[in-house]
C-alpha cells in the first residue's frame, strides 16, 4: 500500500508538472508571437524627419545643437535621426544631453547604433560586442526611444565593387560581411532583451536587395527596413530589379515597414575662381524630394516615414571639407563659430509638404 501511494504521488507530481510546463511554454509561445513586429501590427503615426548630429557645425557644442533643434522645429519635422556617440569617457553623459535637448521641441529620435569604429572587428567577438551595445544601450534609454537604426548601409559597407547593384547575395565581401553581420545580430538580441516594444531598423542603400537576402537568410531578426535614395538612382516608384521585379515591391516582400532614412540630391563639384568647390543644385535638390516624400506618402499602406538627409551643410570633419547636402545653409559668426544660416529652396518645399500631410 506505501508502495502505491508513492507511486500515485509521483504520478500527480509527475502529470502536475508537465501541465504547469505545458502552459509555461504555451504562454511563452504566445508573449513571443506578440512580440513579432511586421508591416500588419505596425501602428505608429508616419514619421516626418531629418538626419542632423551635435557636431556638424563644430565640434561638439550643445548650444549650438540647440540652435539646430530651434531650426528642425520651425521646419516642422517631429523626429530626429541621429548617431550614438561611443567615443567618449562618459558617452551615456554625453547623448543624454542631445537626447534631453530633443525631447525639449518635443521632437521623438531614431537613433543610429554603430560598432565603436575604435574597435578592430577581427580581433573581438563581434556578436558579444553588438549584443553589449544593443542591450545597455536599449536599457538605458527605454521608455525615451523606441527605434533604432542597426548600423548604416551595410550593404554598400560590404559590397564587392561600389559600381555593382547588389542585388544577389554573392556581391558581398564575406570577410566584411560576416563582421558586420554578426554586430547587427548582437545589436539586435541586445534591443530585444532590454525593450520588448522597441522596433529594430536595418539599413540598406539603393537596390542592395541581396545584403538584405543575407541577413535574413542568416537569421538576422528586424522589424523595419531604412532606404537611403538619392537623385543619381532614379525615381523610386520606377526602380526594378534585373530580374524584372520592381524595387519597390521587393522591399514590400519582406512584410516589414519601410522608412526613408536618407533621401537627398548628390552635390555638384564646380570650379569658382580656379578653387574647387562642391554645390548644391536647390532645384535638383527640392525635385528629388519633392517627388520621393510624395511617393512615400501615397504608399504610406507600407512606407511609414521619410528623413531628409541632412538639415544642415556639414562642416565637422578632419580635412574640413564641405558637405553640402543641407536643406539649410551654415555661416560663421562675429567670433568664427559655425551656426545655422539661411533655408534654401529644399527647405520651403519639404516644410509645405510636412503641412499638407501632417495630422492626416
Amino acid at each position: 500500500m506505501k508502495k502505491f501511494l508513492i507511486v500515485l504521488l509521483a504520478l500527480i507530481i509527475g502529470v502536475a508538472g508537465g501541465y504547469f510546463a505545458y502552459k509555461y511554454l504555451v504562454k511563452q509561445s504566445a508573449n513571443k508571437k506578440a512580440n513579432v513586429k511586421s508591416l500588419s501590427n505596425y501602428t505608429e503615426p508616419f514619421q516626418w524627419g531629418v538626419t542632423m548630429g551635435p557636431s556638424d557645425l563644430n565640434r561638439y557644442s550643445l548650444e549650438i545643437w540647440k540652435k539646430q533643434l530651434k531650426v528642425a522645429n520651425n521646419l516642422g519635422v517631429g523626429w530626429i535621426r541621429w548617431r550614438y556617440d561611443s567615443e567618449n569617457p562618459d558617452p551615456f553623459q554625453r547623448n543624454d544631453d542631445v537626447l534631453k535637448s530633443v525631447e525639449a521641441y518635443e521632437l521623438q529620435t531614431v537613433l543610429i547604433i554603430e560598432q565603436d569604429p575604435r574597435k578592430d572587428s577581427s580581433k573581438i567577438d563581434n556578436y558579444k560586442d553588438g549584443y553589449d551595445d544593443g542591450f545597455n544601450i536599449a536599457s538605458h534609454y527605454k521608455g525615451k526611444i523606441k527605434f533604432y537604426q542597426m548600423a548604416n548601409e551595410g550593404g554598400a559597407a560590404t559590397i564587392k565593387e561600389p559600381t555593382m547593384n547588389g542585388q544577389t547575395e554573392d556581391q558581398f565581401v564575406e570577410d566584411k560581411y560576416k563582421p558586420l553581420r554578426d554586430y547587427i545580430k548582437g545589436l539586435s538580441e541586445g534591443i530585444a532583451k532590454a525593450d520588448q516594444d522597441a522596433w529594430r531598423i536595418v539599413s540598406s542603400a539603393y537596390t542592395h536587395v541581396g545584403y538584405l537576402d543575407k541577413l535574413v537568410k542568416d537569421k538576422v531578426d528586424f522589424d523595419m527596413i531604412g532606404i537611403d535614395w538619392y537623385d543619381w538612382m532614379g525615381p523610386f516608384g520606377e526602380k526594378k530589379l534585373e530580374n524584372g521585379q520592381m524595387l519597390s515591391d521587393k522591399l514590400k516582400s519582406y512584410n516589414k515597414p519601410l522608412t526613408f532614412m536618407e533621401v537627398n540630391a548628390i552635390p555638384e563639384g564646380k570650379t569658382k575662381n580656379s578653387k574647387s568647390q562642391t554645390v548644391v543644385d536647390e532645384n535638383r535638390q527640392s525635385e528629388t524630394i519633392s517627388n520621393t516624400a510624395e511617393w512615400a506618402w501615397k504608399n504610406k499602406d507600407y512606407v511609414k516615414g521619410f528623413f531628409v538627409l541632412s538639415l544642415f551643410d556639414g562642416v565637422n570633419n578632419p580635412n574640413e571639407n564641405v558637405s553640402y547636402f543641407g536643406i539649410v545653409g551654415v555661416k560663421k559668426s562675429s567670433s568664427g563659430v559655425v551656426v545655422p544660416g539661411d533655408p534654401r529652396k529644399s527647405f520651403d518645399t519639404y516644410q509645405e509638404l510636412i503641412k499638407k500631410y501632417s495630422g492626416q
